[in-house]
């Protein structure tokens, strides 16, 4: 089975898992990351043990069928989405996947909790990726909760400890 998978730039737990990916009989990864650094953390820029590539991405005119072009060319069986959703890149890839017909699910830690205009935003923003989706793998027990909270049954939650 190929599957591809889109991660911002990978912390310590997710290189652990993108690693143990590699060793399953049967799996093909295709890692992408959406960002070549992860401004502000202090992790560096961890690699998986693999290969990896970065996800086509530019602004501008044609950067929507760039990214359907590569979809289509990677030929995946199934993705998953682990960029942070209110990255610009991560809501396009969300619709090229949806119009892909391909099956998909987002990988995400726990959106935190806001309040005022800023909860509405947040729920906006998020509910345009995981509406998308077939599935979300949480980060943790809690932020699996709070998924199955904010999609109620219409979508599986699943959870994925850290490290």
């Amino acid at each position: 089975m190929k599957i591809g998978i889109v991660v911002q730039c990978p912390s310590p737990h997710q290189k652990v898992l993108l690693d143990s990916l590699f060793k399953v009989d049967g799996i093909d990864p295709r890692i992408a990351y959406a960002y070549a650094d992860s401004p502000g953390r202090n992790w560096g820029t961890p690699k998986a043990d693999g290969p990896t590539a970065m996800l086509p991405y530019r602004i501008g005119p044609g950067c929507t069928a760039k990214l359907r072009d590569w979809v289509r060319s990677e030929r995946c069986d199934v993705w998953v989405l682990g960029s942070v959703f209110t990255c610009l890149r991560t809501q396009l890839l969300a619709n090229v996947l949806q119009e892909s017909g391909r099956r998909w699910v987002f990988l995400g830690e726990p959106p935190r909790p806001r309040t005022g205009l800023r909860r509405t935003i947040r729920d906006y923003v998020l509910a345009r990726v995981v509406k998308r989706c077939h599935g979300v793998i949480a980060t943790g027990t809690e932020s699996a909760r709070r998924y199955q909270v904010l999609l109620g049954d219409s979508c599986p939650v699943t959870s994925v400890p850290y490290y």
